[in-house]
């Protein structure tokens, strides 16, 4: 039986980088490892000249291997953006990383990853299928190590309970806007843009190319999501 070519874990379309690649000359080639290796570099290039936060980040390639099915040929994204928030101790992460297709090409993906304050647990968002279970989570572990929270910010049971609903709205903010930037630089940094067309019952995909205003849209309404939670941060 076939099965999808690409796969994906947080991002909302295909951010596709081709299986063939035209050289200067107009000769169409298939691309091998190394043809990958060097384009994600060139995207690693372009990520640092916009943000210098951008950098390798080693410990995602045991996520890829837990993550990724056995089968699939993956490329662990040495690239990653990370932003460490005073704001109640949490760090959070935004890591865009490539997924090799089943037969051909790949896909430009991303993963958030929050580590909480203290007793340093993680949350992957890409563990989730909703972000309200990420959210419900994380606030459960802040309430096991309220004594550690109260060591901090001189809180106890009662500051807990008035502080809850501003954590969580910081949580959701900061989700939107990481997710936002995640998609952003997959949009922006692969060869094309798709959606699923449907699976047929063999297992098989087939997918539709997304036109180039619509992608100019999407990258649009990307970046206003990113300013407008800027302005609630500040």
């Amino acid at each position: 039986m076939s099965a999808p070519n690409f796969h994906r874990f947080n991002a909302d379309r295909y951010y596709v980088i081709l299986p063939t690649y035209e050289d200067a000359d107009g000769e169409v080639y298939e691309r091998e490892y190394y043809d990958f290796e060097d384009l994600f570099d060139c995207i690693i290039e372009r990520l640092k000249s916009t943000d210098d936060e951008w950098e390798y980040n080693p410990k995602f390639n045991d996520v890829m291997e837990a993550t990724s099915r056995a089968t699939r040929r993956s490329w662990e994204s040495p690239y990653a953006h990370t932003d460490s928030c005073d704001l109640f101790g949490f760090d959070i992460e935004l890591t865009i990383y490539a997924l090799g297709g089943r037969y051909s090409g790949g896909n430009l993906d991303y993963d958030i990853k929050i580590t909480m304050p203290y007793n340093c647990d993680e949350f992957w968002l890409s563990s989730y299928g909703d972000v309200g279970d990420l959210i419900a989570d994380i606030m459960e572990s802040c309430k096991e190590n309220i004594e550690d929270w109260g060591d901090a910010y001189g809180w106890n049971a009662g500051t807990w309970k008035l502080q809850k609903k501003h954590i969580e709205k910081w949580l959701t903010n900061m989700l939107r806007k990481y997710a936002a930037m995640g998609e952003l630089a997959c949009v922006r940094n692969c060869e094309a843009v798709m959606n699923c067309g449907g699976i047929f019952s063999n297992g098989e995909a087939i997918y539709h190319k997304v036109n180039d205003d619509t992608v100019k849209r999407i990258e649009q309404e990307l970046q206003e999501t990113i300013d407008n939670i800027k302005l609630l941060k500040n």
